[in-house]
């Protein structure tokens, strides 16, 4: 808003010279009673020079601090303002100086004539706290205070002093009360307070209506309140004003014009605007109502008719320089607005150059936005940091938010996000605060901070102009931080703002199905994914969102509902980003088992050259695995492996023909595809697995040495999945190679290492048996007691068994025996359980608990190897029990082994023992 000149009230006129006696008195010195008269007659000069003398003679006479007050008044008559100072200072330190209140008044309207403003400030507050309330010095005192700290530019602490003087009664004859309330109003509106302003400006407007600045009173009333956003109550203030005529008549009509534009009533601003070019032609305004009609038209965003007119506005003659310097600025405006920077630059230049210097900041300001419009964010940084705001509190604030731009265009966001906290700090009352918030959230997104710029976008009020566009970012922070639960919930909150753009919502409802995805929660994503098809039938995230459906579905195993799903995405898609949604089906199909369906969408892409095509041929192979094929599998496999575009996938294809060579046994070719694979991607995270392979390879292909070698590389790397196989397979080796110490320590190390209860069992007999080999019966009954799984627990009581026979300890090897042929699994070892058995309990003479096992023995396994011999001590057995009948059966069959007819019978006679 145009601003005419404040008038400022000047500092009270006080004279106080004699206020205490000045009748000589028969102690007095030549030079007071000289002074005094010379005071008199109003000669300061010479009372001054007798002042100095009697002070010089008698420093501490009980006149002194009066001779320091009346100095320093002789040298304010006399203009020498700072010589003042000292000796009206020292005579104010007296507390009992009957005229101090008077002398702290001078001193501080000395010091505040000579801008030091913080001290007059002091002195002023000094001498309120010496006098009474209803002291005749304390108005004025209350009102330099204010002044005082109002020009050392503590709006802050000059208010209360305004405030206090503005009381005054009405009829004050020296206007303190005017004055005060006059001073706050603008102290208010310089620190933002704009409601107080209001307040100040409409109190005096009540109490002095009459007052010959009633027409400025009533449009600084309309100014508060407009910045107060009480556009009725400004409205009503500036027509007032205009009412009032005056001076201030067409500030206020140029004001109500911008408030009615402002409104969106351009109609009721032309009128306003036109009237005052008609009505005041010779104002300093007729001209500028015209630049406003330019800047109706701006403000409607026809920049382009607003340039026109303004052209022809700096075609006049004899326009006014100040009206000229505001024409090209508001061109430069229009320009910018055209997104035209470079010409908006030259038209800013061109109102530089007749700029006075209170208006130069601003238009440099605007000079630096069009410098980073234009993409010169060095310049712009430059100018911004080099404009000058003075006491302008919004200016300030605009060149502090341009550096905060112009530093995040140039990547700077460090510095950036600093001068953002310090906008904060310094300025949050500043029209621009919240942009410089959503700029510090800015710069912490775009440097991947967050979850702090989520927080900074949270602080953003939520009546803000940016509000939305911060939920917005919020929500893509949110998601980018891999906070997928946020992310939903935010999403979902866009989604369902009536006011947000759009195309916001239509995004945020498919972000909403993608971020429920990710957050495990399969309903949710499902419920968006029906709500953005149903809702967005042809709509830009379809595709996205069928997908996200999709997957859904695929994790809860509906794969026929998940083709489906992806078949509805690839219709949305475009033609290129349809081969990704047909791949995908096809991995669908083939989770589902469907690998022929698979198949032939694989197959339809196969031949392409780019990164799909790749994928294409490792599905391809992997089909074929499934089904059997595998020379197609092969085929598959070294076509990805020359493919252009393998990229990432080549090692899986390599692990792909490893797997094929092994499940076919082709040990000398999986060999070299393991090797293949180690030398193309030795650093790969699979490496240690295909090490393994490799090491497994070579020992089934006999090369032992190679294996061992390759295995032990294995173990000690600590990267393989299943240490525990590896080292099984190391331990096979050892076996191989007769090494048997080293097989044992081996199966011990898996029996340790590994977490599978079968593998550790299985071991446990391997080395129980070596332990047996080797005669240490006690340490392989410990491991074998151990054996619980039902693979292994009949071969471990079996061997249990043997070794309790090799230590002469038949009844408890014969009861193990009997126990071996009832547990599961123990098919394989059942006859051989029956056979020990019968054969242990025949040793020690219980030929009753021989004959039970061995009558099992042949009975239900006539043709295993041990039936034979079983029969033979079956038959003795059933002769030693006097059943000869039941044994001849038992003698005529077929027997086996060395033992003679006749060795037969003599066993079988009565009495017999086994030899």
């Amino acid at each position: 808003m145009h601003m005419k000149a404040r008038p400022r009230t000047a500092l009270l006129g006080l004279v106080v010279l004699l206020a205490t006696p000045l009748a000589a008195q028969d102690v007095e010195p030549e030079s007071w009673r000289l002074a005094v008269g010379y005071l008199q007659r109003g000669l300061h000069a010479e009372a001054a020079e007798q002042l100095r003398a009697f002070l010089a003679a008698a420093p501490k006479h009980a006149r002194a601090s009066e001779a320091r007050y009346r100095l320093g008044v002789c040298r304010l008559e006399l203009g020498q303002t700072k010589d003042a100072v000292e000796p009206l200072e020292q005579a104010a330190r007296d507390t009992t100086f009957t005229l101090r209140p008077e002398c702290l008044y001078r001193l501080a309207g000395a010091l505040q004539q000579t801008a030091r403003h913080a001290d007059a400030a002091k002195r002023f507050e000094e001498l309120l706290a010496a006098v009474p309330a209803d002291h005749y010095l304390a108005a004025a005192g209350r009102y330099g205070a204010g002044e005082a700290h109002r020009d050392a530019g503590d709006d802050q602490k000059a208010i209360p002093h305004f405030d206090a003087a503005s009381r005054n009664p009405d009829d004050d004859p020296r206007g303190y009360g005017f004055a005060g309330g006059y001073q706050l109003g603008y102290a208010r509106l310089r620190t933002g307070d704009h409601a107080g302003a209001l307040a100040a400006f409409r109190t005096l407007c009540e109490r002095w209506p009459s007052h010959e600045a009633i027409g400025e009173l009533q449009y600084l009333v309309g100014e508060a309140a407009h910045r107060t956003r009480d556009d009725a109550t400004a409205e009503t203030a500036w027509r007032a004003a205009v009412a009032a005529g005056g001076e201030w008549a067409d500030d206020a009509r140029s004001a109500l014009a911008s408030l009615l534009r402002a409104r969106g009533d351009d109609v009721a601003a032309v009128a306003e605007l036109r009237r005052l070019a008609a009505e005041a032609p010779d104002s300093p305004l007729a001209r500028g109502a015209r630049l406003q009609l330019a800047q109706v038209q701006l403000a409607q965003g026809e920049a382009a008719p607003a340039l026109k007119d303004l052209d022809a506005l700096l075609g006049a003659k004899d326009l006014d320089p100040a009206l000229a310097t505001s024409a090209h600025a508001v061109r430069g405006d229009a320009l910018a607005a055209l997104s035209r920077p470079a010409e908006a630059i030259l038209a800013y230049d061109a109102a530089l150059g007749s700029a006075p210097e209170a208006r130069r900041a601003r238009l440099l300001c605007a000079r630096a936005e069009a410098l980073l419009a234009a993409g010169k964010a060095q310049d712009a940084l430059a100018a911004f940091a080099t404009t000058k705001s003075g006491a302008d509190t919004e200016l300030k604030g605009d060149l502090l938010y341009g550096e905060i731009q112009a530093l995040h265009a140039l990547g700077r966001h460090d510095e950036s996000s600093q001068r953002a906290r310090v906008f904060a700090r310094d300025l949050p009352q500043h029209r621009l605060a919240g942009h410089a918030a959503y700029a510090l959230a800015e710069n912490l997104y775009a440097q991947a901070k967050y979850p702090d710029a989520r927080a900074a976008y949270d602080a953003l009020p939520a009546q803000h102009a940016l509000a939305r566009d911060a939920r917005h970012k919020a929500a893509w922070a949110a998601w980018l931080a891999d906070d997928a639960a946020d992310a939903q919930r935010r999403f979902a909150a866009l989604g369902a703002d009536e006011a947000q753009d759009p195309a916001r919502r239509e995004e945020a409802l498919s972000m909403e199905a993608l971020a429920a995805a990710a957050a495990k929660r399969p309903d949710a994503a499902l419920d968006a994914a029906d709500r953005y098809a149903a809702r967005y039938q042809k709509g830009a995230f379809l595709a996205r969102t069928e997908r996200v459906a999709a997957r859904v579905l695929r994790e809860k195993g509906e794969l026929q509902a998940a083709g489906e799903r992806l078949a509805r995405a690839g219709k949305a898609e475009t033609a290129e980003g349809a081969v990704p949604l047909a791949l995908e089906r096809a991995d669908v199909a083939f989770q589902a088992g469907d690998f022929a369906s698979s198949r032939r969408i694989y197959e339809e892409h196969a031949s392409r050259t780019d990164a799909a095509g790749a994928r294409a041929l490792e599905g391809l192979a992997w089909c074929a695995f499934e089904l059997g094929d595998d020379e197609a599998c092969l085929a598959a496999v070294r076509s990805g492996l020359q493919h252009a575009s393998i990229g990432e996938l080549a090692p899986a294809l390599r692990e792909l023909e490893l797997n094929l060579f092994t499940r076919k046994q082709s040990w000398t070719d999986a060999i070299a595809s393991a090797r293949a694979f180690l030398t193309a991607w030795p650093q790969h995270g699979k490496a240690a697995d295909v090490e393994f392979a490799l090491g497994t390879a070579l020992a089934r292909a006999g090369q032992d040495d190679d294996a061992r070698t390759v295995l032990e590389k294995v173990v000690e790397g600590g990267r393989v999945a299943r240490k525990d196989l590896a080292l099984y397979e190391l331990a096979w080796v050892a076996q191989r190679k007769k090494d048997v110490d080293g097989a044992r320590a081996r199966f011990t190390q898996v029996i340790e290492a590994t977490k599978d209860p079968e593998l550790a069992d299985e071991c446990r007999v391997l080395g129980a048996e070596i332990d047996l080999a080797r005669g240490q019966r006690d340490r392989a009954r410990a491991a074998l007691g151990k054996v619980t799984h039902e693979k292994h627990v009949a071969r471990a009581q079996y061997l249990i068994g043997q070794s309790l026979l090799a230590d002469g300890q038949t009844e408890r090897a014969a009861k193990v025996f009997q126990g071996v042929a009832k547990l599961p699994g123990a098919a394989a070892l059942v006859a051989d359980a029956l056979f020990a058995a019968g054969e242990t309990a025949h040793g020690r003479g219980d030929f009753a608990a021989a004959t039970a096992s061995l009558t099992t023995l042949v009975e239900q396994h006539p043709q295993h190897a041990r039936t034979v011999r079983g029969k033979l001590y079956l038959g003795e057995c059933l002769v030693r029990a006097d059943r000869p009948a039941d044994a001849l059966p038992c003698r005529d069959r077929r027997r086996r082994g060395p033992r003679p007819r006749e060795a037969l019978d003599r066993a079988c006679a009565p009495g017999a023992r086994r030899p």
